[in-house]
C-alpha cells in the first residue's frame, strides 16, 4: 500500500519536472526510513530494499520518458536478476538517497545500478537486470535502442562483477523457455 502511494508521488513529481536528458546519467530519489520499511531491528530489511529499488527504477524510467514509450509500444519491463550488496543499516527515521542510472546494456538486458547513500557514505549497492517483454517474449535492445536513446550506454567488460548478474539472468531464461 505505501509503495503504491510513494509511486504515485514519484509519478506526479516526474510529470512536474523536466524530462531528463540522455546525458543526465543519475536520477536521485530522496527518502526517509519509515516504520513500514523497517523490521524488528528498526532498520530497513532486505525485502524492502527491493521494493525501494522498484520505486527508484520507476522514477528513473519516468524521468527518461521510458514509461510512456513502454506503454505506447506495449513493452513490459521486468526484473530478471538482482545483485544487492549491503554495507550498513539504514535505521528508522534516517534520511537517505537512492541514486540510479542505466549503467550497462547487453543485447537483451538493461543493467540498472542503484546506490543507497547518506551523504558520502555507501549503505547498499545493487545491479538489477531488466528485460523488455513484448507479448510475453523478450525483445532485443537493438529493436528499441534508438527510441530509448541508449547509444551512449556500453556493454560491461568481460569478467566484471556485473557479469554474474547478466549470467544469472540468461541462465534462467535459457532454462525456462
Amino acid at each position: 500500500m505505501f509503495s503504491v502511494v510513494r509511486m504515485i508521488g514519484i509519478a506526479v513529481q516526474s510529470l512536474l519536472t523536466k524530462k531528463a536528458k540522455a546525458e543526465d546519467e543519475w536520477s536521485e530519489l530522496r527518502l526517509r526510513a519509515m516504520p513500514w520499511d523497517c523490521d524488528l531491528n528498526m532498520h530497513i530489511n532486505n525485502a524492502k530494499y527491493l521494493s525501494i529499488l522498484d520505486l527508484a527504477r520507476g522514477q528513473l524510467f519516468y524521468r527518461r520518458g521510458f514509461l510512456k514509450l513502454f506503454s505506447s509500444n506495449r513493452w513490459n519491463p521486468v526484473v530478471t536478476s538482482a545483485n544487492v550488496v549491503y554495507r550498513r543499516s539504514i535505521n528508522l527515521w534516517s534520511k537517505y538517497t537512492v541514486r540510479s542510472r542505466i549503467a550497462y546494456k547487453t543485447d537483451r538486458l538493461l543493467l540498472v545500478e542503484h546506490v543507497f547513500e547518506q551523504g558520502n557514505t555507501l549503505y547498499a549497492h545493487a545491479y538489477i537486470a531488466v528485460a523488455l517483454l513484448e507479448k510475453g517474449k523478450m525483445i532485443t535492445l537493438d529493436q528499441v535502442q534508438s527510441q530509448l536513446c541508449l547509444k551512449h550506454i556500453s556493454e560491461p567488460e568481460p569478467g566484471s562483477g556485473v557479469q554474474s548478474v547478466i549470467d544469472a539472468a540468461y541462465e534462467v531464461v535459457k532454462r525456462y523457455r
